[in-house]
């Protein structure tokens, strides 16, 4: 038996808890209990003040966060959101208490909208991320919970969704840089890689032949390759659009392959001669003249009343409102702009022919406010308008039915072209029969043919260049009457505002001439031994032109009708006369124009000599100076500037000017290139 002397009666040593009987094995002396601590002491920080650990809203964490938020805001806009500024220029205040923490419930608290969107800092979404997560609020019952989404995104003035993106993008945004503001997004493998692999051999072999890269080149071959790689993913539409399915063809991805392979765009530069706030005033005074003769009077001439779905526009029905326009069209495309690689000093564009870049012809088309095709393109060549020439007969049955083509001297439109036109051609494009008469509004740009102007009598001249003279007149009133017989009123854009205000040069004729080079494009890849050796003549050329302006024109109204409709109400042409559609007139670079108090006269007035002197625009549709209003002359100055105008005068700008006659071999010697050859 173990000795009551062997018990230690001090304290244990260390690690030693208990003493266990030798005899029973029964605990005999306990290590005696350790006082009562006295808890953790409170520690001094610059944290706001906590319960049982706890951020507590209204403490000094959540003034600091909402003051760095404010002060942002503020450094990046005047005045930031409302009470930014308070926020700032209130004082962080101390500690709260507990029982001094009473909010309502999160039911009772509104949505908060910013008045704008801002891009913070990485360190502004982590502090919002902690405050989110680690701010408590006390409720009615007594019982803490954490704040909601809504609450603290109220509380820092930004949008719940933003907030709640940054909570979820955590990581992401814990790997950003120190003071960026967007996570940087990881490398992603090319989804068609062997497409862009093909696509960049067809480019280089393009480029090395010279060829003219575009855009619209790239896409196009790029859709073509997708389709050979995977022909189950092509659904085509009855409209001959084809669906790509599993690839979009966006910019994103034509950005992202020229960057893979580098390919930049290699181009000029161009300056506007006039600023859009100068013509604002001309432009105004064109919409209202439009809008005067459009609204119905008492005694305006409406046509024949129609079933009630015909859509009207004022007094006009829709399908009679037109634009017309001549624009030249050369004979070599290939030239320009184009992609090439990046580092390339010579960026060599391949021509068909040498001294093609000089030969131009005449595309003339109208365009119509409902966007159905009424009349065909009209091309004009150079040459004798009534040769008879056997190889120009050979030639003209290869044309596209498509097309009207007609031959003059210059290759460019003149009175005697514009009232055959009207006659054989606008006659007879009209949703209605010519019979009836039914008003039309025909909008032109102003060159000398369309405004109806001869030259001003010089007083003394010679009996050649009066004869001249007498005889543009003679064409001109034939052109007034056919337009008289047709019930047809006249709209002339003012010089300098074609691009602002015209239908065909806002949005068709890029198109159009688009889907020509296209089409050219086409035709050079499956011809390259031809195009190389250079192996086709002028003729060659005019018939493929008719081939491909047929079928640009074609595409045009197929694919973008709803364009050519929306551009009419753009411009204002086709909006209801009431002032109820106003809203729809959109012009390019003049986004506060309106149509204002169309019953005013119409002055418009400008110095420069290119917008022509001081002009009335009468009720007529014609445009006058308005010293030959006083003296009760109604001729006008030809515009110079316009090189489509013929106006009789040997020294107007051509087209053409160096082409010479297609069939007066003596003349061009195109002796040797056998016209009308075809391999």
């Amino acid at each position: 038996m173990a000795s009551l002397s062997l018990i230690p009666t001090g304290p244990l040593p260390a690690r030693q808890t208990t003493i266990i009987s030798t005899n029973n094995g029964t605990l005999g002396v306990a290590r005696p209990p350790l006082p009562p601590r006295p808890g953790p002491k409170h520690k001094e920080t610059n944290r706001s003040d906590t319960i049982l650990g706890r951020r507590l809203i209204g403490g000094v964490n959540e003034q600091r966060v909402l003051r760095y938020f404010a002060e942002f805001r503020l450094s990046k806009t005047d005045g930031g959101e409302p009470g930014d500024e308070e926020t700032v220029n209130r004082e962080i205040g101390k500690s709260i208490g507990e029982d001094e923490i009473r909010v309502e419930d999160d039911e009772e608290e509104d949505e908060y909208t910013p008045r704008r969107r801002y891009a913070y800092t990485r360190e502004h979404k982590l502090a919002a991320i902690d405050y989110f997560q680690t701010t408590w609020k006390k409720q009615k019952d007594g019982i803490f919970k954490n704040i909601s989404n809504r609450f603290a995104s109220k509380k820092l003035k930004i949008s719940r969704k933003m907030l709640r993106h940054w909570v979820t993008s955590k990581a992401s945004i814990l790997q950003q840089k120190r003071g960026s503001y967007r996570t940087r997004q990881p490398w992603r493998k090319v989804r068609e890689e062997e497409m862009e692999i093909e696509l960049n051999k067809r480019f280089i072999e393009a480029r090395s032949q010279g060829r003219k890269i575009t855009q619209k080149w790239v896409l196009r071959h790029a859709r073509d390759i997708y389709g050979k790689l995977y022909p189950d993913r092509v659904i085509q539409h009855t409209n001959g659009r084809n669906h790509y399915l599993g690839f979009r063809f966006s910019s994103g991805w034509f950005k992202g392959f020229k960057r893979r392979y580098h390919i930049s765009f290699r181009s000029s530069t161009k300056r506007a001669q006039k600023t859009p706030e100068e013509l604002h005033s001309i432009i105004q005074s064109w919409l209202q003249f439009n809008r005067r003769m459009t609204v119905i009077l008492e005694d305006s001439d409406c046509g024949i009343p129609r079933d009630p779905s015909v859509p009207l526009v004022g007094r006009y029905k829709l399908s009679e409102i037109a634009n017309m326009d001549q624009s030249p069209l050369p004979f070599e495309l290939q030239k320009g702009r184009t992609y090439a690689t990046k580092g390339s000093r010579t960026v060599a564009l391949r021509a068909a022919r040498n001294g093609w870049e000089k030969r131009q012809c005449t595309l003339q088309i109208i365009v119509f406010a409902d966007g159905i095709a009424r009349c065909k393109p009209l091309l004009m060549f150079h040459g004798k308008p009534t040769s008879k020439d056997r190889r120009r007969t050979a030639e003209m049955k290869k044309y596209n039915p498509g097309v009207i083509v007609i031959f003059n001297e210059k290759a460019y439109a003149n009175t005697s072209n514009l009232t055959s036109w009207v006659k054989h051609q606008y006659s007879m494009a009209s949703a209605y029969p010519t019979r009836d008469r039914e008003p039309r509004l025909l909008c032109l740009d102003a060159f000398a043919p369309h405004k109806n102007k001869g030259r001003k009598d010089p007083g003394r001249e010679s009996q050649k260049a009066m004869e001249k003279r007498l005889a543009e007149e003679t064409l001109q009133q034939q052109l007034r009457e056919e337009l008289a017989k047709l019930n047809v009123t006249t709209s002339i854009i003012p010089g300098g505002c074609t691009g602002y205000v015209q239908v065909l040069d806002v949005s068709v004729n890029k198109l159009i001439k688009q889907y020509i080079e296209e089409e050219e494009e086409k035709w050079i890849e499956e011809h390259m031994e031809q195009y190389k050796a250079g192996r086709y003549s002028v003729g060659d050329r005019r018939i493929l032109m008719t081939h491909w302006v047929t079928h640009a024109w074609e595409k045009v109204h197929k694919e973008h009708r709803d364009t050519i409709i929306k551009t009419f109400r753009q411009v204002g042409l086709s909006l209801n006369p009431d002032g109820s559609e106003d809203s729809e007139l959109k012009i390019k670079d003049l986004p506060g124009i309106v149509v204002g108090d169309y019953n005013r006269p119409a002055i418009i007035s400008d110095d420069d000599d290119e917008m022509g002197d001081t002009i009335e625009v009468q009720e007529r549709g014609l445009l006058y100076m308005e010293q030959e209003l006083e003296q009760g002359t109604a001729e006008q100055e030809e515009d110079q500037g316009d090189a489509a105008i013929d106006s009789g005068d040997d020294t107007d700008v051509r087209f053409d000017d160096d082409s010479g006659s297609d069939f007066d071999d003596e003349a061009d010697n195109d002796e040797q290139d056998g016209d009308c050859v075809m391999d």
